[in-house]
């Protein structure tokens, strides 16, 4: 029963908090690019 209404829970807080959530998502990937892109661009004029 506590995992269902812990289940429960953390749903409603995601809901709520979703644009936050898929924003920090989006940051996220977009670092991971550029983190890519720069190691790819270093490793060619070497």
């Amino acid at each position: 029963m506590e995992r269902k209404l812990m289940i429960r829970e953390a749903r409603t807080y995601v809901s709520h908090h979703r644009w936050w959530f898929a924003g920090g998502g989006a940051a996220a990937l977009l670092g991971i690019a550029g983190i890519v892109a720069f190691l790819l661009l270093r490793r060619k004029r070497a």
